[in-house]
């Protein structure tokens, strides 16, 4: 264990995370009057089409399974949202790399290349992460996609339970980078991770972990809530392995890390992982499919459309109580995924 946690820490202590989770904290015996939220709502048909014209009366927004008052309404038509597409070289087997750069060609110059949002282009190399700028001209990014080479994977050169600690902090430590960059852009952020995950580092067994290693852990989970709602960033995951990666275990075992963590003590390394970090930001996990240009087709859907609802939230009488949300929508046939919750401060 002792590996695990040097490297966990020095996640803590090379980055912003632990200093931004202290900062959100009011100053003690100061009393804070939670600010209004605003929470972005993607409403969808059965094939995944975006559902325009409804009302503020149409939706109940429940906080704690407690209808709550929606205090402002709007649909979505302010600055068009910024799309990354993030290129997982460091986590992602060399042979899906080749086939994944050929997809990503094909989506970017679809539509003689016009792209109808921003896209900015990402990848994370060992030697960390390289970007462009984003553009709505999607053969430039074809040219810049052309002439960038994979770097050799020194990290994930070996198996051992080292190399999967590293792969964690190195991928903790881009998604950060790259929430960090987002909040310099107004409006919606959607972030499309393209790789088959970081490791969980799979330990369901809580005792194995000391305390103070799940009060970090908790400490990061908590800074993540807050950073993807702060930046009004929605999180993709798409898995560009298709059939070959369906039945394996990363592609399943961190669905029982889904529910939200309310105590410390239930804090877990695959409490972090990037499809959790989609589904509980109201993104999408994609897996299974042979055809990555269509499924990243697919999560910028959520681009167009969509609705924002502003609420009072509640206060606490401790730190980073946890409240769940939920969204109903008074139509059938309907699918509407939105922030699972947030970290209620005193």
């Amino acid at each position: 264990m002792g590996v695990r946690l040097a490297l966990f820490c020095a996640i803590l202590g090379a980055s912003s995370w632990g200093v931004q989770a202290a900062a959100q904290q009011p100053a003690a015996g100061l009393p804070s009057q939670p600010a209004p939220m605003t929470i972005h709502v993607t409403v969808t048909d059965k094939a995944g089409n975006s559902i325009s014209g409804l009302r503020a009366s149409d939706f109940t927004l429940l906080d704690d399974n407690h209808a709550t008052p929606i205090r402002a309404f709007s649909a979505s038509q302010a600055a068009a949202p910024l799309i990354i597409l993030l290129v997982d070289q460091v986590n992602e087997p060399f042979r899906a790399l080749s086939i994944e750069q050929k997809e990503l060609q094909d989506f970017l110059g679809q539509n003689q290349g016009r792209l109808q949002f921003p896209v900015a282009l990402m990848f994370l190399t060992d030697s960390g992460l390289q970007q462009t700028k984003p553009t709505t001209d999607g053969n430039a990014l074809v040219g810049l996609l052309s002439k960038h080479t994979a770097d050799l994977r020194i990290i994930g050169a070996s198996h051992d339970i080292y190399s999967n600690e590293a792969l964690f902090q190195t991928s903790l430590r881009a998604f950060e980078s790259i929430v960090d960059y987002e909040a310099g852009y107004p409006g919606r952020k959607l972030l499309i991770w393209i790789s088959q995950g970081w490791p969980t580092l799979d330990m369901p067994d809580t005792t194995m972990l000391s305390v103070k290693e799940q009060k970090d852990i908790f400490g990061m989970i908590v800074t993540a809530s807050n950073l993807l709602r702060f930046t009004n960033t929605t999180v993709y995951s798409v898995d560009p392995e298709g059939n070959y990666d369906v039945a394996s275990l990363h592609s399943v075992e961190w669905q029982q890390y889904q529910k939200p963590v309310s105590r410390f003590d239930r804090s877990q390394y695959g409490n972090l992982a990037v499809q959790v970090l989609a589904e509980r930001s109201g993104g999408l996990v994609r897996y299974g499919g042979n055809n990555t240009a269509q499924e990243i087709s697919r999560c910028t859907q959520d681009a167009a459309g969509g609705y924002d609802l502003t609420f009072e939230p509640h206060a606490s009488d401790k730190p980073n109580a946890w409240h769940s949300l939920r969204v109903k929508l008074d139509k059938s046939g309907t699918t509407v995924r939105t922030l699972d919750g947030y970290y209620a401060q005193p």
